[in-house]
């Protein structure tokens, strides 16, 4: 199950928008079975707001023995996904936030994809 939430930053007209993803995992689902939905809705995003794209917080309701999987599958695609890595520099966050079926248990990451510097001559 993924639902998708975008909110606002400031007055009319904005200038700032965040999305949140939710993903709760259901029995056999992983982030690559999940994953096209979860592009699909960055790729929607991006194309409706460009440029002012901020801030973005995607949540996993997962089992703890899963979170280390999440992990390391978000920090890759963010690296290496060929529209994800770009569009990841673009925004100021990326909030990845485990939580467990319960709530019981939680943690927050953030990161800051940036384009890697050139070296200079």
């Amino acid at each position: 199950m993924i639902k998708v939430v975008e909110a606002s930053k400031g007055l009319w007209p904005f200038e700032k928008y965040a999305l949140g993803i939710v993903v709760g995992f259901e029995y056999g689902q992983t982030v690559a079975s999940e994953w096209p939905q979860i592009k699909q809705a960055l790729v929607n995003w991006q194309a409706r707001r460009a440029r002012d794209c901020r801030s973005l917080m995607i949540t996993f309701e997962a089992d703890v023995d899963l979170w280390p999987h999440v992990r390391q599958s978000l920090e890759q695609l963010g690296q290496e996904e060929a529209f994800i890595a770009p569009f990841f520099t673009q925004l100021d966050e990326v909030t990845l936030a485990l939580v467990t079926p319960d709530g019981t248990q939680h943690d927050d990451i953030r990161y800051t994809f940036r384009v890697a510097a050139s070296p200079q001559p």
